[in-house]
């Protein structure tokens, strides 16, 4: 049992061998080519009258979900993520004067080809102009199942051939699973902030790269020892 604790520190992970047989735990990754997008967005327009922010907001709003629309974005893909009405100081010697009633109305966007990620990203800014922020964007996969499955299976062999060094270093033989249980699955999204800014030659455009989206799986696993 001394030698085994001596494994423990030498691995930094949960390695440990008891009367009832070897528990380890398993990592796995499988990488892929992102297939969607997700854009988050606001409108922000400022006024003396919160009436007069608001019309404009909502001006602004419907030509960039026009333009959406336009580039083959589906109206389910488009959802308000929040929409609020405040008034707005600003502070000079001490004292607080109104600037106005800020309107801010922001959007999570999915995009389900990412190629045209760049093109949409133009057409947005060209619609909103200065009104628009557009804080994040991120890639995923429509379906994942398949990479999670995967990834559950590297977790299993990664675990089995922790097992087998640590029976080879105990000097016992490796038996069969006990039992294993799913610790975590999850994907790994690259994530990318963004400060929209505006062209300085007219035909330039928005060139975005998506990268390689993971999913990541862990298990516990408890293999018995041959007698």
């Amino acid at each position: 049992m001394k030698k085994m604790m001596l494994l423990v520190f030498a691995f930094s992970t949960i390695l440990y061998a008891s009367d009832s047989g070897i528990i380890v735990s398993g990592t796995g990754e499988v990488k892929t080519t992102p297939d969607i997008a997700s854009i988050s967005f606001a409108i922000n327009t400022l006024d003396a009258s919160a009436t007069t922010a608001q019309k404009e907001n909502a001006k602004i709003t419907n030509q960039v979900i026009s333009s959406l629309k336009s580039s083959n974005v589906a109206a389910k893909d488009i959802q308000t993520a929040g929409f609020n009405v405040g008034a707005e100081y600003e502070y000079k010697s001490n004292r607080r004067t109104l600037k106005g009633h800020r309107v801010t109305h922001s959007f999570n966007v999915t995009i389900r080809k990412t190629s045209a990620l760049g093109n949409i990203i133009d057409e947005l800014t060209k619609k909103a102009g200065e009104s628009i922020s557009i804080n994040n964007i991120s890639f995923g996969v429509s379906d994942d199942e398949p990479l999670k499955m995967r990834s559950l299976e590297l977790s299993v062999d990664n675990a089995r051939k922790k097992a087998e060094v640590l029976a080879k270093a105990s000097g016992v033989k490796l038996g069969a699973v006990e039992s294993i249980v799913e610790q975590s699955s999850a994907i790994v999204v690259p994530m990318r902030g963004m400060e929209m800014m505006k062209s300085a030659a007219a035909d330039s455009s928005t060139h975005i790269e998506s990268g390689e989206v993971g999913v990541n799986s862990s298990v516990r696993v408890h293999f018995k020892i041959k007698d």
